[in-house]
Order: C-alpha cells, then sequence, then structure tokens
C-alpha cells in the first residue's frame, strides 16, 4: 500500500531587486521546502449543488493558509461531482498556485475560489481564483497587440505578469488534463459590492458519467437577470418572436430555439444550451469589464490558453 502525505512549502520573504507587478515596493517570495505534514482542512462546501446549476463561491484566508483551504475547495467539489480520485492531485496543484498568487501578488483580502460546471463546447467543471487588484495584461503583445501569455509559458516573464514562473506549472498540468486556462478582468461574487477586479481560471473535462446536463432553474430570463443583477449588470428583457435580454450597448442574450446566443468578440455568434446560464453571465461580466459593449478593442485583455 502507498501512503502519500503532502508537504507544505514555507516562504521566505526577501527583498526583490524587481516587481512582478511594476512595484518598486513588491516583495517577491523564494520557497524552500520543508518536509512538514500538512494537517487535513475541509472546505465547507456542502449544498453547493453544483450538478443541479449553482455557482458557489468561497472566500480564502489573506494569509498563508489561503492555498490549504483552496485545496480542500476543490477536494470537496471533487468528491461531491463523483470525480475519479487521481484527477484531483493535479487540480490540487493548480489551484493552490493560483491562490498562493492572489494572495502574494493580488488582493489578499478579497480572494476567492468559485465553481460551476458548463456544456459548451464540452461538459466541464470551471475552477476560478479571484481577486481585487487591477489585471493590467502580461506587458508582451502580440501582432495585433493583444496581450498574451506566451512569455510566462515560455519561462521569460515581463516586469509586470501575473504569478511569474508558477503559471507554467499551470499551462502544463492543466494542458495534459485536457483542460484550458487564462485571466480575464471580472466582478467580484462575495462581499456587499461587485466590485471589479480579475480571475485566473482553469477547467477539467468531465467524464461521460458526470457530464449530464442540469435542469433549468426556473424561467430563463429571470435567472438571466438574477446572476446578472449579483454581478452588478442591469438588465432589460424584451419579448417578441424570442425573448431578448439586455445587458448594455452591444450586449445581449436572445434565448430562441431551446438555447441562449450571444455574439462574442472573436468568436461571432455562439450557441450555448441553456443550463450555461452561469457561464453566458460570466462572458457578459467579462465583456463589461473589458470594455468591449462598444465594439471597440479590448482595453483590458483577457488570456484564454486552450
Amino acid at each position: 500500500m502507498v501512503v502519500r502525505s503532502r508537504c507544505r512549502l514555507v516562504g521566505v520573504q526577501r527583498e526583490s531587486p524587481f516587481s512582478l507587478d511594476g512595484s518598486a515596493r513588491h516583495r517577491r517570495l523564494s520557497w524552500k521546502a520543508t518536509f512538514m505534514l500538512e494537517k487535513p482542512q475541509m472546505a465547507r462546501t456542502a449544498g453547493s449543488k453544483l450538478a443541479e446549476g449553482a455557482f458557489s463561491a468561497w472566500p480564502l484566508p489573506p494569509g498563508p493558509r489561503a492555498a490549504a483551504v483552496a485545496r480542500a475547495v476543490v477536494r470537496s467539489v471533487f468528491g461531491e461531482l463523483n470525480l475519479p480520485p487521481e484527477t484531483v492531485d493535479d487540480a490540487q496543484t493548480i489551484i493552490s498556485e493560483l491562490a498562493t498568487n492572489a494572495v502574494v501578488h493580488g488582493d489578499p483580502e478579497s480572494a476567492e475560489v468559485w465553481a460551476y460546471l458548463s456544456h459548451h463546447p464540452s461538459p466541464r467543471l470551471n475552477l476560478k481564483v479571484f481577486d481585487a487588484a487591477p489585471w493590467r495584461g502580461s506587458g508582451a503583445a502580440d501582432p495585433a497587440g493583444i496581450a498574451t501569455p506566451t512569455a510566462l509559458i515560455t519561462g521569460e516573464p515581463a516586469s509586470d505578469a501575473y504569478g511569474g514562473r508558477g503559471l507554467m506549472l499551470v499551462n502544463a498540468l492543466t494542458g495534459e488534463a485536457g483542460g484550458c486556462w487564462g485571466i480575464h478582468p471580472t466582478r467580484r461574487r462575495l462581499g456587499p459590492d461587485p466590485v471589479p477586479g480579475k480571475a485566473v481560471y482553469f477547467t477539467v473535462p468531465l467524464p461521460e458519467l458526470s457530464a449530464a446536463a442540469p435542469p433549468v432553474p426556473g424561467p430563463l430570463p429571470e435567472r438571466l437577470r438574477e446572476l446578472a443583477e449579483a454581478r452588478g449588470l442591469r438588465s432589460l428583457v424584451s419579448l417578441g418572436e424570442a425573448t431578448v435580454v439586455h445587458f448594455g450597448v452591444g450586449l445581449w442574450v436572445w434565448v430562441k430555439d431551446r438555447a441562449l446566443l450571444c455574439e462574442l468578440p472573436g468568436r461571432g455568434l455562439v450557441r450555448y444550451p441553456l443550463s450555461d446560464t452561469v457561464e453566458v453571465v460570466e462572458q457578459m461580466v467579462r465583456l463589461c469589464e473589458e470594455g468591449t459593449a462598444d465594439g471597440a478593442a479590448p482595453r483590458v485583455p483577457s488570456w484564454d490558453v486552450s
């Protein structure tokens, strides 16, 4: 029998000659391995009901416990969805890296973990780590002028890059599992106000037995409006041959033929199943924060790495 234990990395803080976020006051963590058994932690995820279309969120503590709490969330979510135990280790490694980045390089007082299911283009579990520090892009640009994560993945992060070389590990593990990852501007889910910030996400493909779409909870226009208003987006519903939910100039969702249709920059008209209301509203929040509602080029580009 093989017994696995997890070692905790202890950070030693010291002055850095440069900063990952462009600030001269920033301090970087250098890590040394210390063989300490980590006490198992349990996340309070009971009742999250992800399989029924819930959009769950958990706060992260603003200190070194953030990574352990994030790992506990992942273990609980994977257990709730009955995902194979062998898939949880890589997911815990990824979420640990993202949570550490959020509290070390971002805004530690606002860090959160989010989880929800989506089914377009294929069934997947979406896991995100949010913090309220602004996302300014990588400092690198492709020929079209859009920020890309190339510098981080190749091991040469720009001076204002988010998370440094740790995202190389995220990229490798996510790709190995057949998922994708990225960074995008969004709004906070917990707390009294949906303050803007950024989310770093990764997806976990779902096996067929776990991939059944949940029933749609209640009338769709009301569900879309409820999710949007919780994120600070006002909406207007137009009734006619088809129902259209407007979220501002150029941002709309068309409810037609048992599907949700919306136009996304660079992707054209995208057809989502009715069960993907959370994902559709997340796209609306993202577009609103990117500043693309008027059709102009994004002022805060996102990353999506497949």
